[in-house]
């Protein structure tokens, strides 16, 4: 939410520059979601 994502087709849309963006602000290093906008491409969907 700190990053203004709020819904599940804002992570799906996320290039690998935005990915690299945000894993600057994250406390985990993103490399250990393998495949969240693939999850996340699923989830909105529904």
């Amino acid at each position: 939410n700190e990053q203004g994502i709020m819904t599940f087709a804002q992570i799906a849309k996320l290039s690998d520059k935005d990915v690299a963006r945000i894993d600057e602000h994250m406390p985990f290093s993103a490399d250990q979601i393998t495949d969240w906008r693939e999850q996340a491409k699923e989830l909105a969907k529904k």
